[in-house]
């Protein structure tokens, strides 16, 4: 274990919930078990540098995981104090709608961490593959083009150690796509336009939660908060693979073996089975 990296290893183990254990056993505490250091990255400096990479890109994770922590008690109150208010006018005769400016200030900023987190799994592949990326970059509106394309311009021989890894990430650069799309909205587009008020049914009362239409092939209407939380997951087991994919070619015909020790995920080197 690197000495210099310990008290940053420390605020991550201060796991909020379950799947913040979850995020930090599948990027940071998985590299910090592997040992880089013996056999792929050799060198202190460059080596210090990608551990930095994967601790930034966990905490990303770990952010947005916060964001969605926030909102669903945030919701919660605004649905809560939104009924309450509408119950106290007899004169309501039509559904009511809000979409409050809290509620959207933590989707913005749970999208805003995980493509932060995409920008920093881009350059943790430079030390390991020899790229030269900045960045999880889009090219003729495909997230991740950039990185493809680097791939594709590797040796031949590492091109072919390569190859799992650029056929994950080109399975997933529409879905990425859509996710970096929505993170732009807000910034170049005033907000995310496909996000359906909280609604307020004045023939029931009752109160319904932000929704968001998704894009054809992303999916039907869904509630945000079950996206959010999909999201994040679906995001964390992207880094993980990535991150696997990447060293896996460096690693002398090992594989990164996972194990789960009293329900804590842990991996290793190993030689995979036929």
């Amino acid at each position: 274990m690197h000495k210099e990296f310990l008290p940053t290893l420390s605020i991550l183990m201060e796991a909020k919930d379950k799947l913040d254990t979850e995020i930090m056993g599948k990027t940071a505490y998985m590299i910090f078990g592997l040992n880089l250091r013996s056999f792929i990255l050799p060198d202190k400096e460059i080596c210090d540098s990608y551990l930095q990479n994967i601790i930034n890109l966990t905490q990303n994770l770990l952010k947005a995981n916060e964001h969605y922590r926030k909102y669903i008690l945030e919701e919660n109150l605004v649905i809560k104090e939104f009924r309450e208010k509408n119950l106290k006018d007899s004169n309501i005769n039509v559904n009511l709608t809000i979409n409050p400016i809290s509620l959207l200030t933590e989707i913005e900023g749970l999208l805003t961490q995980l493509k932060a987190g995409l920008d920093t799994l881009a350059v943790s592949l430079n030390p390991i593959l020899g790229l030269n990326l900045n960045g999880w970059h889009t090219e003729k509106n495909r997230s991740g083009a950039k990185v493809l394309k680097s791939l594709d311009n590797l040796s031949a021989d590492l091109k072919i150690g390569v190859k799992p890894l650029y056929n994950f990430i080109e399975k997933n650069i529409e879905w990425l796509s859509y996710i970096v799309k929505l993170r732009d909205m807000p910034i170049h587009h005033g907000g995310i336009k496909s996000i359906i008020p909280i609604l307020y049914d004045y023939q029931t009362t009752k109160v319904f939660p932000q929704k968001i239409v998704h894009s054809q092939g992303f999916g039907d209407t869904e509630k945000i908060e079950m996206f959010l939380l999909r999201t994040i997951i679906e995001m964390t087991d992207f880094f993980h693979t990535v991150i696997v994919l990447s060293l896996q070619p460096r690693a002398h015909g090992l594989k990164v073996i996972p194990d789960i020790v009293g329900g804590i995920h842990s991996y290793s080197w190993g030689i995979p089975q036929p």
